[in-house]
């Protein structure tokens, strides 16, 4: 009976975050081609809806905009942070497209992954499923964290 009244929400939420993702990488893609300069721009302009959420407003741009920053910013990050060298290598080797499937791509996998978990637990506590989507948020961040951890110590 729970899981019944769950599924709503749940695919809401699933819907929502593949609408944000479709919109978001075309950002992604900007703000690794972007000059540093107009590529914090571009991100402090994406973290505007997410701090300035309307409450009440149920429309699809305002459920979508708050997710934006969440499915762009990690992977547009893990992009800009590829070591030069490698990219000069793959680069030297093979085609742009190749280089980008077959190198950036794969680089860049984990900040997808980890964008796209965000994301989703965003939507899910805006559909008001808050304790899944904190436990979600702790198991995306859980590896980050450790990562960070390791090189501060």
């Amino acid at each position: 009976m729970m899981v019944a009244a769950l599924e709503p929400a749940v695919l809401h939420a699933l819907a929502i975050t593949g609408l944000a993702a479709a919109i978001a990488v075309p950002l992604i893609l900007a703000l690794v081609c972007l000059p540093a300069g107009s590529a914090a721009t571009l991100a402090a302009l994406l973290l505007v809806p997410a701090l300035l959420a309307v409450p009440g407003l149920d429309t699809m741009p305002s459920e979508v905009a708050p997710l934006l920053p969440f499915l762009a910013l990690p992977p547009a990050w893990g992009l800009r942070r590829m070591p030069a060298g490698t990219l000069r290598i793959a680069a030297s080797l093979a085609g742009p497209a190749r280089v980008f499937l077959r190198v950036r791509l794969r680089l860049a996998a984990p900040w997808l992954l980890i964008g796209l978990v965000w994301g989703f637990a965003r939507a899910l506590a805006a559909a008001g499923l808050v304790w899944p989507a904190a436990l979600l948020l702790l198991a995306a961040a859980w590896p980050v964290l450790r990562g960070l951890a390791a090189r501060e110590g």
